[in-house]
């Protein structure tokens, strides 16, 4: 069976997914790369565990907005953005192969979803202890927006709550497995020293900044 990632970005090129000119590209640049990841002269390769891992998460969550609660179920095109930030990897490191994503959707397309996912991940399951999320806009209340969406996720299962710790007024959730850090973040906060992301997040922009391990 195909790999979700695989299979939209092979939908996108075939025209099965109507998208956009860059959409196309990111999907072909996709097939391209399996292809050489083939050779033994190209350094990266399509790791399909790894893009589980993420996958596989976020749709353990729960959405809590709303009359009744329900599981979240990725878009095709969200298990493809994901998929690939996770799945590409150095052949001898296994290290990631992107540091850095833009990815821009229209308004109500889940956006603030999408780094909530991100958010709570790195912030307790992916093995980096003492790590630093930021979320960060123009204005704190707008980075808030995002801290607003992991928060959710939190409340709406009570498995995932015991997993962190709160603190509304820090703008801060703690991860208690490996006792990271996310925190809100806008240019009228205080400064603070010691920045060194594990994940940054850039509402409006979408530009999710991770470590390399």
């Amino acid at each position: 069976m195909m790999h979700r990632t695989t299979q939209f970005a092979l939908d996108v090129v075939e025209g099965r997914i109507v998208t956009g000119k860059l959409e196309r590209l990111a999907a072909q640049r996709h097939l391209d790369d399996l292809e050489k990841s083939k050779l033994a002269t190209y350094v990266y390769r399509f790791d399909e565990e790894k893009a589980n891992v993420i996958l596989d998460y976020a749709e353990t969550l729960i959405i809590g907005e709303g009359e009744e609660k329900q599981p979240l179920i990725l878009e095709p095109f969200q298990a493809f953005c994901f998929g690939s930030l996770h799945g590409w990897v150095h052949k001898e490191t296994g290290y990631r192969r992107f540091r850095s994503s833009y990815i821009q959707v229209g308004r109500q397309q889940g956006k603030s979803m999408m780094n909530g996912v991100l958010g709570t991940f790195y912030g307790n399951f992916d093995g980096y202890n003492y790590g630093q999320i930021y979320c960060t806009a123009m204005k704190k209340d707008q980075a808030k927006l995002v801290f607003n969406e992991m928060i959710k996720f939190i409340r709406s299962d009570p498995e995932l709550g015991e997993l962190f710790k709160i603190k509304e007024y820090e703008s801060t959730i703690i991860g208690l497995i490996t006792n990271s850090t996310i925190k809100a973040l806008g240019r009228d906060s205080k400064s603070i020293d010691g920045f060194r992301p594990l994940l940054g997040i850039v509402d409006n922009l979408f530009v999710a900044l991770c470590s390399n391990a």
